[in-house]
C-alpha cells in the first residue's frame, strides 16, 4: 500500500523534473549533451555499472589511511587544540 501510494506521488515525470531543473542548474545544454554522450559511450556506461564500487573502494582506503595514522592525527589536533585553548593544556 505505502508503495503504491509512493509511486503515485512520485511518478517518473516528476523525477525527470527535479533531474532537469537541478541539472541546469549546474549545467550548460552543451555540457549535458557532453553528459549523455558520455555515459551513452561504452567507457560511460562502464563507469556507470561500476560508479557505487568505486565509490566504497576510495571510502575504504581513505579509512585505512586515516586508521594507520590515527595516533599521529589526534594527537596533531589535540596539541593544536590545546594551542588555542589554554585550559586545554596550551599553557601549562
Amino acid at each position: 500500500m505505502l508503495r503504491e501510494t509512493l509511486a503515485e506521488h512520485m511518478t517518473g515525470d516528476i523525477w525527470q523534473d527535479a533531474v532537469t531543473r537541478v541539472y541546469g542548474q549546474h549545467f550548460s545544454a552543451v555540457e549535458i549533451e557532453q553528459l549523455i554522450e558520455f555515459y551513452g559511450s561504452p567507457l560511460g556506461r562502464k563507469m556507470l555499472s561500476q560508479g557505487d564500487e568505486l565509490a566504497r573502494e576510495v571510502d575504504d582506503d581513505m579509512r585505512e589511511r586515516l586508521d594507520a595514522k590515527i595516533e599521529e592525527f589526534i594527537g596533531q589536533v589535540d596539541t593544536k587544540l590545546a594551542g588555542k585553548f589554554e585550559e586545554l593544556g596550551g599553557g601549562s
